[in-house]
């Protein structure tokens, strides 16, 4: 996460207050939100695996193609 510049902070935000949320296969959730960023629009997307018994982010990472990911 940090490596891609997206704050460990701003992940519990994304996880805590999704825009969206999907299920991409079974124990992958992905958690959406957008975000605005030197006046460009984001969106934050957090691979979740959710069949741990504590979950585990798969990954993390921010995509100007905020339209592909919209539902």
């Amino acid at each position: 996460m940090e490596s891609r510049g997206i704050s460990g902070l701003y992940v519990i935000k994304v996880l805590e207050s999704p825009d969206s949320m999907l299920d991409e296969e079974p124990c992958t959730k992905i958690y959406q939100k957008k975000c605005v960023e030197n006046e460009n629009p984001y969106l934050i997307r957090v691979f979740l695996n959710d069949c741990k018994s504590a979950p585990l982010a798969i990954t993390t990472y921010k995509t100007s193609k905020v339209d592909k990911y919209e539902d």
